[in-house]
C-alpha cells in the first residue's frame, strides 16, 4: 500500500463535485470484486485494498483529479460495479481505485445509437431505450448492477451473443471516449474497431468516459427452462434450435445436473438428475421451439414473458453464463470454473465426451451457445472442483490436449488469461497512460512504469 499523505489526500477533498471516501471498511469493499469465485485468485488478492477511493459527479472533478495523480504519481485503478471476477478493479499496488459508478446516465439517443457514461448501469441503459420503442443487443447475466463502462472494459459477450456475437464483433461498439492519465488529460474519442485496444483490457490504459451503444427495436422475448432425461437429449436441442432459429434466439444455454437444482430462487424446484436448457426466444419462435423441444425429450418446467421481469422478479438470465457459477459456488464452496472454447456446433460434442472420460464428475458441462466472427461457437463455463493448484493446472492441460481453448480465470494478468491481445493495447497504454499509473502489474511488459513521485 502507499499511503497517501494527508496533504494530499486534502487535495481531493477540495475538489468540487468529487466524493472521497476513506472509511477503512468501504474503502476495502471497494477496492474487491468478484475473484472469490477463484480460490486463487481470492489467496492472492485479498489484502490489496486503496488509500481512498474517489467518486466523480462529473467529468470535469475527473479530470481534475486525475490532474493531481499524475502530478503525483499515484497508483490508479478504475472500478464500475465490481462484478468482474479477475480482479479488475482491485488495486495491485495501493493507491487511489476511481470509482466511476457516479458518472452515470444517458447523455444522448440518436440514429440507432444511445451514448451513456461509463458508470450507468445496463440495466439503466436498456430502460431508457424502452421508452423509445428500442432495446440495447447484449448484456451480462449481471446486467441490473454492471456498469457499460465495465461490460466494454472487462466483459465479451452475453445475453444477444447469439444473435449478434461478441461485444467485440463488428457494429457492437459504435465509440467510445477515453480520457487520458497525464497532468494535463485530455479527452479523445475512438470509433468502431479503434476501440478495441482499450476493450477487454481491464482498465490498464485509460480511462473510459462513455460508451456508444447500437439499440435494435425492441422484439416482445420469452424466457424457457426445459428439463432432459439426458445430456445428449439436451445437446441435440441445442444443436438443432442453434442452427434453425439462429436470428430468433438471444440466449441459449446447457446446463448437465446437478446444476438446475441449486437454483433456489426459482419458484420451481429442479431434480439433481435433471439436465436443463434455458434460453430467450421471440415469442412467435416460442412455440415451434418448445414442439421441437418436447420431440427430443424435453420437459416444459417456466415460460415467462422478459417484458413482466426484465427489470424485477426471477428472470432465468441469472441462472445463465457467470451467474450459474455462482449458484454453484453458493450450493457447493467446493466448485470453482474455467472459460473454455470448444469450437462449432458441428465438432464440439467430440471434445466433450473426451473430457467427460477423463474427467467424470470433477468437471460439470456448462455451454453458451454464442456466435463468434459470424459463425455460430460453443463456450463454456463448465463447474470444477478445487483439489488445488496443481489438480486444476492439470484440468486446464487435460482441456488443452482435447483441442479445448482456455480462458484462464484464475489468473489476474492480461498476458496469462489468454484470448488474442489486441494489437493496439500498448500502443494506447503510451498514449493514454504515458506514466505508467493505470493498475499496475495487470498488463504486464511495461518496463518503465514512471511511479516515482509520490509527495
Amino acid at each position: 500500500m502507499v499511503n497517501l499523505p494527508l496533504p494530499i489526500v486534502k487535495e481531493f477533498l477540495s475538489i468540487y463535485g468529487l466524493e472521497v471516501i476513506y472509511d477503512s471498511t468501504r474503502v476495502k469493499k471497494l477496492s474487491q470484486d468478484f475473484n472469490w469465485y477463484s480460490p486463487i485468485l481470492k489467496e492472492e488478492l485479498s489484502n490489496k485494498i486503496a488509500d481512498f477511493v474517489i467518486r466523480p459527479l462529473n467529468i470535469d472533478a475527473l479530470m481534475t483529479a486525475v490532474a493531481i495523480i499524475a502530478k503525483r504519481r499515484i497508483p490508479l485503478t478504475v472500478r464500475g460495479s465490481g462484478t468482474g471476477n479477475y480482479g479488475q478493479c482491485v488495486p495491485l499496488m495501493g493507491g487511489i481505485v476511481l470509482d466511476v459508478s457516479t458518472l452515470a446516465g444517458v447523455s444522448k439517443m440518436h440514429n440507432n445509437m444511445i451514448t451513456s457514461y461509463a458508470g450507468t448501469r445496463l440495466v439503466d441503459i436498456d430502460t431508457y431505450a424502452l421508452q423509445y420503442g428500442s432495446e440495447i443487443r447484449m448484456f451480462p447475466s449481471t446486467f441490473r448492477s454492471a456498469s457499460v463502462g465495465g461490460f466494454f472494459c472487462g466483459g465479451s459477450g452475453g445475453i444477444g451473443s447469439l444473435i449478434y456475437g461478441r461485444l467485440a464483433d463488428p457494429g457492437n461498439i459504435k465509440e467510445i471516449t477515453i480520457c487520458s492519465v497525464e497532468e494535463n488529460p485530455k479527452l479523445t474519442t475512438l470509433q468502431a474497431e479503434n476501440t478495441l485496444g482499450i476493450h477487454h483490457a481491464y482498465g490498464t490504459n485509460g480511462i473510459v468516459v462513455d460508451v456508444t451503444l447500437p439499440v435494435e427495436r425492441v422484439k416482445n422475448w420469452v424466457e424457457q427452462l426445459y428439463t432432459f432425461d439426458t445430456i445428449y437429449q439436451a445437446m441435440d436441442f441445442c444443436d438443432y434450435v442453434s442452427t434453425s432459429f439462429t436470428d430468433n434466439v438471444r440466449l441459449l444455454t446447457l446446463l448437465e445436473a446437478p446444476i438446475a437444482s441449486f437454483f433456489k430462487s426459482l419458484e420451481i424446484r429442479m431434480s439433481p438428475n435433471d439436465h436443463a436448457v434455458i434460453l430467450m426466444t421471440d415469442k412467435e419462435s416460442s412455440v415451434p421451439i418448445k414442439n421441437v423441444a418436447i420431440k427430443a425429450g424435453g420437459k416444459t418446467i417456466i415460460t415467462q414473458p422478459f417484458s413482466e421481469i426484465r427489470i424485477r422478479g426471477k428472470t432465468l438470465i441469472e441462472c445463465t453464463w457467470n451467474h450459474t457459477t455462482l449458484h454453484a459456488i453458493k450450493a457447493d464452496k467446493q466448485y470453482t470454473y474455467l472459460q473454455t472454447g470448444y469450437g462449432s456446433v458441428l465438432d464440439y460434442r467430440n471434445k466433450l465426451m473426451l473430457l467427460k472420460k477423463n474427467l467424470g464428475d470433477k468437471m460439470v458441462i456448462h455451454l453458451e451457445y454464442v456466435k463468434n466472427n459470424g459463425k455460430l461457437f460453443v463456450g463454456g463455463l463448465p463447474l470444477i472442483r478445487y483439489l488445488g493448484g496443481t489438480n486444476l493446472n492439470e484440468i486446464i492441460d487435460i482441456h488443452n490436449d482435447a483441442g479445448v481453448t482456455i480462458t484462464n480465470p484464475h489468473v489476474y494478468t492480461i498476458n496469462l488469461i489468454g484470448g488474442l491481445i489486441p494489437k493496439n493495447l500498448y500502443e494506447y497504454k503510451d498514449r493514454f497512460d504515458p506514466l505508467g499509473l493505470m493498475n499496475g502489474n495487470k498488463l504486464p511488459l511495461i518496463t518503465n512504469p514512471k511511479t516515482e513521485v509520490i509527495a
